[in-house]
């Protein structure tokens, strides 16, 4: 590690600690991943999983995420730094990872994406059942009863759910 300050830091934290050399963190770390990659296609052999996919900018560089759900917990499959955000982008990295989970007997029935055009023309045209997602349908639901400038949507709701008689139990 070239940080003086963090090297120092670990040491103050545990006198013996010496940071290992940066070849051998990239070997320990790149063994960590394939072992985490090795379980997770064994945990999932033979079943049947959701993906969860989603895209952002950050630091303006383009980031494609894939999650694997399944009935066990959620997998982080894979973040992928991309050039850009269009659907032929996006459709290329899922069906390669649509592909890598056949070989290891993973069936992918659905995947879950927020509403955006370019994922609805990247997914909808696929063997693969896209759903949109519910939080982002619910973010804008909300976004949009606020975005009325005086509020009416706002108002009709407050004024149809004060009319709801309780219900005692």
């Amino acid at each position: 590690l070239d940080n003086s300050y963090l090297r120092n830091a670990f040491k103050n934290a545990n006198y013996g600690f010496e940071f290992p050399l940066r070849d051998t963190l990239k070997k320990e770390m790149d063994e960590l991943a394939n072992k985490i990659q090795c379980d997770m296609y064994q945990k999932l052999r033979n079943q049947s999983v959701s993906i969860l996919f989603d895209s952002c900018t950050r630091w303006k560089r383009n980031f494609q995420g894939i999650i694997i759900f399944s009935q066990m917990r959620l997998f982080l499959y894979s973040i992928v730094e991309t050039a850009n955000s269009k659907a032929q982008t996006i459709k290329s990295i899922v069906d390669d990872a649509v592909t890598e989970l056949k070989g290891f007997n993973i069936s992918v029935i659905s995947i879950c994406t927020d509403n955006c055009n370019t994922n609805k023309s990247a997914f909808d045209h696929q063997h693969i059942y896209r759903q949109p997602c519910s939080a982002h349908t619910g973010n804008l639901a909300i976004k949009d009863m606020f975005d009325d400038g005086d509020y009416k949507i706002t108002d009709d709701m407050y004024v149809l759910l004060r009319n709801i008689p309780e219900v005692s139990i």
